[in-house]
């Protein structure tokens, strides 16, 4: 279900903490619109909301289910509902879609669906699919959302979808790798961890830059101990270590280079 943002070829600049939908493959696209603050304490609220179509306009309609997943400290997540008027030619066709926040008023959406109708004709009417209030942690590195389907039918019913823990959105690089490079920020804190997911075959690697881009002593990507598996929170390191106290306040670029694997968010402790 989640977003993709494919990384081919040439790096690109991009605020790797703002969400950003599925590029097609091939291309890379800049995702943020101002520095990043990777460690600030501030809230990232996320919406999925359903899109209803009847015209070429949207329209959109919010249920009150904002919440704080327990795990997260800058992150809120959330389910909401957005109407979507007459794309499909057919008044009330539906579906569930991404939505995101850094302060929980000004909210932006995506127009790619997150949760399509499917293969059941029974979904293919007005508000059919709808995505109910809250995501809850439902196991170890999980978190489930709950959205009704076949709705205004005698089959109606209520499904729940799985996502990994802060896997709403991803950075994907392809098998022949690319890369991206964040603008400049400070952190606070003494190591920087991963949420990501690999093939056999694929890796990461992350190099901290000055904030001209130039690769610090000690920290480029061929010093970085190479990254590969599905982990939650994997602890970078480097020849030197893992220690990014020495860093800490200063101003500084990350570049992160993804072959066949996804990064799905990062954080500094």
């Amino acid at each position: 279900m989640a977003n993709s943002l494919f990384l081919t070829g040439p790096e690109t600049d991009a605020g790797i903490t703002n969400a950003c939908p599925k590029e097609r493959q091939g291309t890379t696209r800049n995702v943020s619109h101002a520095p990043i603050l990777p460690t600030e304490l501030r809230r990232l609220f996320a919406d999925l909301v359903t899109a209803i179509s009847t015209s070429n306009r949207i329209e959109v309609r919010y249920s009150y289910s904002t919440v704080c997943l327990p795990h997260a400290l800058y992150n809120e997540p959330d389910c909401s509902s957005m109407e979507v008027p007459g794309i499909y030619g057919c008044a009330g066709l539906s579906d569930i879609v991404f939505m995101f926040s850094r302060d929980g008023i000004t909210f932006t959406h995506f127009r790619e669906a997150f949760i399509r109708p499917g293969r059941d004709i029974r979904n293919w009417h007005g508000r059919a699919i709808e995505v109910g209030p809250t995501l809850v942690p439902t196991g170890d590195g999980e978190m489930s959302l709950y959205f009704v389907e076949n709705y205004g039918t005698q089959t109606v019913k209520i499904r729940r979808g799985v996502l990994r823990e802060d896997g709403f959105v991803s950075l994907q690089g392809n098998f022949e790798g690319g890369s991206v490079r964040t603008r400049p920020f400070r952190f606070s804190g003494s190591r920087l961890t991963l949420n990501y997911s690999t093939s056999a075959a694929g890796s990461l690697r992350v190099e901290i830059q000055d904030q001209r881009g130039d690769p610090l002593e000690g920290f480029g990507l061929d010093d970085c101990k190479l990254i590969f598996g599905d982990e939650l929170q994997r602890t970078v390191t480097w020849k030197g270590g893992s220690d990014l106290s020495a860093l800490a306040g200063q101003t500084v670029r990350m570049k992160i280079e993804i072959r066949d694997g996804d990064l799905f968010s990062l954080q500094f402790h």
